[in-house]
């Protein structure tokens, strides 16, 4: 994802933390912790959780509903560089 101005996907999301609404800036970190990005994000943070790591074909069979396959579309995050 990082370098490469794709948006964030449902299959990209390993752990999801803290309390989120759909449409909350979130931040986004590796696994070590470290900051890379910000963004909207499409879903919740329960709603999310359910669909961590899942293929984006399997997110209307998973949650009943589809927001888009997007996690954070690629217009709506700011990566952070170092």
């Amino acid at each position: 994802m990082i370098g490469k101005g794709s948006s964030l996907l449902a299959k990209g999301v390993v752990k999801v933390s803290g309390h989120f609404s759909r449409g909350e800036v979130v931040r986004v970190t590796t696994k070590d912790g470290a900051l890379v990005a910000k963004g909207i994000c499409g879903y919740s943070d329960t709603d999310l959780a359910k669909i961590a790591g899942k293929h984006s074909k399997e997110i209307g069979e998973t949650l009943g509903y589809d927001y888009g396959a997007e996690v954070i579309h690629r217009d709506d995050m700011v990566v952070i560089q170092d």
